[in-house]
């Protein structure tokens, strides 16, 4: 699915709630979609504990998708249609988060434009992406996640190839 003009945060939305049949029971939705920075939304009253805070898999779901859904809106910025994967996470929860969930991913400035050249020329690539979950003022949630991106013609067999005109030009 590739965006020509870009991912609105009802695109992302929409997309990722077609994507995932999860997400619609958490009430995920996109605030900002944008190739330098995703921002994810989804409320504290259906995603929280027995002590009326956060639930640890509802922040380790939502911040895991804001870093995959960053990948996603700024690839297809880049004209590049790639299956993308979570290889590895490591989460830190600072404080407990008493308010709605809003996870920020931003796309790195050092290593992007590595990893691009390298997902063009060989077909497959991996980046680290940060996530925080705020508890309001501060950090509540820190996540780091591996990220892999694929081009189709790598999943087929092994060999990449130049994104078509279609793909390169949106």
């Amino acid at each position: 699915m590739v965006y020509a003009r870009g991912m609105t945060p009802e695109d992302l939305t929409r997309f990722l709630r077609h994507s995932i049949p999860l997400l619609p029971s958490v009430e995920l939705t996109a605030l900002h979609a944008a190739p330098e920075r995703v921002v994810l939304h989804a409320p504290l009253a259906i995603n929280r504990n027995h002590h009326q805070t956060a639930f640890g898999g509802s922040l380790a779901l939502v911040g895991i998708l804001s870093g995959w859904a960053l990948l996603h809106v700024a690839l297809q910025a880049e004209g590049l249609d790639a299956a993308l994967v979570v290889q590895k996470t490591e989460i830190g929860y600072l404080q407990p988060v008493t308010e709605d969930l809003v996870a920020e991913t931003r796309r790195p400035e050092a290593g992007w434009d590595e990893f691009v050249s390298r997902l063009r020329q060989r077909g497959r690539a991996r980046i680290e992406l940060y996530t925080r979950i705020a508890a309001g003022d501060a950090d509540g949630v820190q996540l780091k996640g591996t990220y892999a991106a694929v081009l189709p013609a790598a999943r087929q067999d092994g060999h990449t190839q130049e994104p078509t005109s279609e793909r390169a030009a949106s």
